[in-house]
């Protein structure tokens, strides 16, 4: 009798384990499915400019309201990594390689919106990978725009520190003709650090000849030349990296503090080059 009790107990428990190891992942949903769209999901928001912490908040309640009852985000730049927990002794991985990197916070903001519909209305997977595609298709800003937004930007900081109007307008022009050659640069995939060396050494080289031409004294070039190259500045991704190391996410926070200081050492480098063989 008590061996009967035994066995019956002991089958209770295998069942209790059984029903604990499959509870954890949704049965009327594509495991594999749901991963990779999720992890679509971080690398859009992550190539156009989000913060690690963003992506990771982001993706994992996004896999919550699929249905999971728990999930693990790890996110650095350049990578992503999502796992599911199905069991004691039983779960899914996904890990994402990320490249390249276009800012477009207005695709962030998009992908948080929909993650908040998510939450309180029930979309398939199907449906939610429908409307990513839709958000990361979202046009880009037309080049004359950018540019125009470059030179634009490069005017208002060289007025700021310099409160003269000519210089401005130089580093306008100077700002938008580096924007648009780096434009080009890029469409060609050129390598990201040459493109930033390059940026440094035309902004000065095309401030000082836009001087020479000028040849009006009390125009510095350093003012023309720091504000042509404002717009290269990495400022999004400095401001990333201090809120992930802010936030408690020291690895993707350095990481990102180191990038955004590698991109400022190679605009230093390209007008060290350019002041070394126009000036001295």
């Amino acid at each position: 009798m008590d061996t009967e009790k035994t066995e019956i107990e002991a089958a209770d428990v295998e069942v209790a384990e059984s029903e604990s190891a499959c509870r954890t992942c949704p049965a009327d949903i594509d495991i594999e499915k749901a991963l990779k769209t999720v992890a679509h999901t971080g690398e859009i928001m992550l190539v156009s400019g989000g913060e690690a912490s963003r992506v990771e908040d982001t993706v994992r309640r996004i896999l919550l309201n699929f249905g999971f009852m728990d999930a693990q985000v790890f996110v650095i730049p350049g990578m992503l990594i999502v796992t599911v927990e199905c069991g004691e002794n039983a779960s899914r991985t996904v890990i994402k390689r990320i490249s390249g990197g276009n800012t477009h916070l207005g695709k962030v903001s998009l992908i948080n919106s929909l993650s908040r519909e998510l939450a309180t209305h029930n979309m398939s997977i199907d449906e939610f990978l429908k409307r990513l595609d839709k958000i990361n298709n979202e046009p880009s800003y037309k080049n004359w725009i950018t540019i125009t937004a470059a030179g634009t930007g490069s005017f208002a900081f060289t007025y700021i520190i310099n409160a003269d109007i000519l210089a401005s307008f130089v580093a306008l022009f100077v700002g938008a003709l580096v924007y648009a050659v780096t434009t080009l640069l890029r469409h060609y995939n050129v390598s990201r650090v040459l493109v930033n060396v390059l940026v440094g050494l035309m902004g000065f080289v095309f401030s000082y000849f836009a001087i020479e031409m000028i040849n009006k004294p009390g125009i510095l070039v350093e003012v023309v030349v720091f504000g042509s190259i404002i717009p290269h500045l990495p400022g999004v991704s400095l401001v990333s990296s201090l809120r992930d190391i802010m936030d408690g996410d020291l690895v993707s926070g350095s990481i990102g503090l180191v990038d955004a200081v590698s991109v400022a050492g190679a605009l230093a480098v390209g007008v060290l080059v350019g002041y070394s063989f126009m000036v001295v």
